[in-house]
């Protein structure tokens, strides 16, 4: 293998050192899989390379090494959770009371200008769903069984090249069961859109409805 005085030689991993904003979790967990697409201006070098994260770094499954052209220019794009084939679209769950919650996070990353390295590439994560808290009262200490947001349009559309979404104004609103986050305390992820919501709080046997967005 060639090598420079960086100690960069072809024979280095692609690795992927992640910054983070995430609407349900401070950060990455080890086992956390991405989609990573490398291109450059004359090629596309790695499409949805399945990355699963150490603790550390993202490393691809198996291998991904770097091209052997140093000084070609590629943009890097990733997104989380990974999907074996690159999702066009994606939907937040309808019941998010449990692990719902968690798998209606999406998120991407985008960074130009990279050149083979042989330190992990830094890449900022954004989450592209919209999270929606909803504190509630209990004056007369009733039993909150279930809590509802409702007329939320579920899905987006990806825009892989340009690490962007866009509500899907044609998918079917659904109705969302939030998660008890903590006492009083709801709250749901939602595909980020400007459309008339409810909240229905089902509480005492009793239903209870709260205009959330006029």
């Amino acid at each position: 293998c060639s090598k420079d005085e960086s100690g960069f030689t072809l024979a280095n991993d692609v690795a992927i050192d992640p910054t983070i904003t995430r609407a349900t979790e401070v950060d990455f967990e080890s086992g956390d899989v991405i989609g990573l697409t490398i291109s450059t201006a004359e090629s596309l070098y790695a499409d949805n390379a399945k990355m699963v994260f150490n603790g550390e770094s993202f490393l691809a499954e198996g291998s991904l090494k770097w091209y052997e052209d140093m000084g070609v220019e590629s943009t890097l794009t990733a997104y989380y959770p990974y999907s074996e084939l690159k999702p066009a679209t994606f939907s937040v769950q309808a019941d998010q009371s449990g692990d719902g919650y968690l798998s209606s996070d999406f998120m991407m990353a985008k960074k130009e200008g990279v050149t083979p390295t042989a330190q992990a590439v830094n890449m900022t994560f954004y989450h592209k769903m919209t999270k929606i808290v909803i504190n509630l009262t209990n004056e007369y200490n009733l039993d909150i069984e279930k809590v509802t947001l409702c007329n939320s349009l579920p899905t987006v559309t990806i825009d892989h090249e340009a690490a962007t979404v866009a509500v899907d104004a044609e998918s079917v609103a659904q109705d969302i069961t939030a998660k008890e986050v903590s006492e009083l305390k709801y709250a749901a992820i939602v595909a980020p859109q400007s459309v008339a919501m409810k909240v229905v709080v089902v509480a005492g046997g009793k239903e209870y409805t709260k205009s959330l967005i006029e």
